[in-house]
């Protein structure tokens, strides 16, 4: 008996502790595919690279590595490395070391690395980004704004940057890059950049953005990225290989006695070399994380260092 009355008194208060257990905050923010809660968020990846403060509504970032989208789910073909719906009015992202975030799925209507619906996205930090998508590096349905921190943007299909609302460049070191059209583009909006920043783009600001742009800005194109791709003599031939890199990158080319040249993001040869053998390689480990042209005579083909 007396064992029966205890099992009762546990099961009791087994029943009570489910009633009273608190229930799970979910946020509208989606990293790599992890969905922020309150459990997971001081830690949200569990490798201490993101984590979010809900009272400020910022998203800190850390040496995170995001090398795919995620679907956004309800039979949505969209996929992004981070994503915002709705309940969050502007989300703060503060970078601190070195971040990438490159979205190429294969198959997706979109391809995204920064999905933000219906909210105002600030980026601030010392840290840097590189972020790379098939089609928008950065996407937001109302502003984009940049206050600190050093970014390379790349939006392979659409746009770099694109925001419904305004686009607002207020500090840092940024370098856009579209393959297809501007680098920047505010629909409904203007591009205000602070006069005392230089912006490295790949692609000329079309006629259509050029009235959009507020202040007196520097702008550096960088021509090279404008023909990325594009096979124009006996270069089309040329292998690069592995793409994405982290050591040693091998170039098979039949471009003998033509001239191979490495540029960064803002123009800057790095290294060249005359080609005398259809095979070389070329170290990359002393490179940061980011994105590269190896130009092969006229061709430029695009490298990523991981």
């Amino acid at each position: 008996m007396k064992n029966f009355t205890k099992l009762i008194l546990l099961a009791f208060f087994g029943l009570g502790m489910a009633f009273t257990a608190k229930a799970q905050t979910y946020y509208d923010l989606w990293v790599a595919g992890v969905q922020v809660t309150e459990d997971n968020a001081t830690d949200i990846l569990g490798n201490g690279t993101a984590s979010f403060n809900p009272s400020t509504n910022t998203l800190n970032l850390n040496g995170i590595n995001i090398t795919q989208g995620y679907n956004a789910g309800a039979g949505s073909n969209d996929y992004a490395g981070i994503r915002s719906n709705m309940q969050i009015s502007t989300l703060n992202i503060n970078l601190q070391g070195e971040n990438h975030i490159s979205v190429y799925n294969a198959g997706a209507d979109f391809a995204e690395a920064f999905d933000i619906y219906s909210a105002d996205i600030v980026f601030s930090g010392s840290g840097s980004a590189f972020i790379a998508a098939r089609d928008y590096g950065v996407y937001a349905t109302k502003s984009v704004t940049i206050n600190g921190g050093s970014y390379s943007i790349y939006g392979d299909m659409k746009r770099s940057i694109y925001a419904i609302d305004n686009i607002n460049l207020n500090g840092g070191y940024i370098a856009c890059y579209s393959s297809s059209g501007a680098a920047m583009e505010a629909y409904n909006g203007s591009i205000t950049i602070n006069p005392s920043l230089t912006i490295y783009e790949g692609d000329a600001v079309p006629g259509a953005q050029v009235s959009q742009l507020s202040g007196n800005p520097t702008m550096k194109y960088v021509n090279i990225a404008n023909t990325t791709g594009i096979d124009e003599d006996a270069a089309s031939n040329t292998l690069v290989y592995p793409n994405p890199v982290s050591h040693l990158m091998t170039v098979k080319t039949d471009a003998i006695g033509g001239t191979a040249k490495l540029f960064d993001i803002t123009g800057r040869c790095l290294y060249s070399y005359v080609v005398t053998e259809e095979t070389d390689v070329i170290d990359m480990s002393a490179y940061n994380t980011g994105l590269y042209f190896l130009q092969v005579n006229k061709r430029i083909i695009k490298i990523i260092k991981k």
